[in-house]
């Protein structure tokens, strides 16, 4: 996905909680979408962090910004403008078949002034696995 992309941005270097992180810009998300009952519209700005020592992702940080228009707004349904951070910090690091994967990953989310962290851990993962295609036959 890095490699000869030209929608990536190469921001340079930054020291994020103690590490040393070479910082690239992502292409932007964008979502613009006309519902029966409203009208959203998200703008995601994307930042990956990788540690300069691994070469390893280290942190990921996503911005979005926003707003949804209700068609009749009411004492429920009221337009509404919300601005979301997540930075997710990638650690625990594993080979499976020959490849790294982060086997930890830790989210935390910012909205306003509300605060949440969702942890993940993996017990297992697995990397190509042999597919057995009858699992996937349509039956008659």
């Amino acid at each position: 996905m890095l490699l000869n992309n030209q929608e990536l941005e190469y921001l340079g270097r930054e020291t994020v909680s103690g590490v040393e992180c070479h910082v690239i810009q992502l292409p932007d998300f964008n979502i613009d979408m006309d519902q029966d009952l409203f009208r959203m519209k998200s703008d995601t700005e994307r930042i990956n962090y990788y540690n300069v020592k691994t070469g390893l992702l280290q942190f990921g940080k996503t911005i979005t910004h926003s707003f949804i228009d209700y068609k009749e707004n009411t004492e429920y349904l009221k337009d509404t403008e919300t601005t979301s951070e997540l930075i997710t910090t990638y650690s625990d690091y594993r080979e499976v078949n020959g490849v790294l994967f982060a086997f930890k990953h830790e989210m935390k989310t910012i909205t306003g002034t509300t605060e949440s962290t969702i942890v993940m851990k993996y017990k297992t993962m697995q990397a190509n696995p042999e597919i057995n295609p009858k699992d996937y036959k349509v039956k008659d």
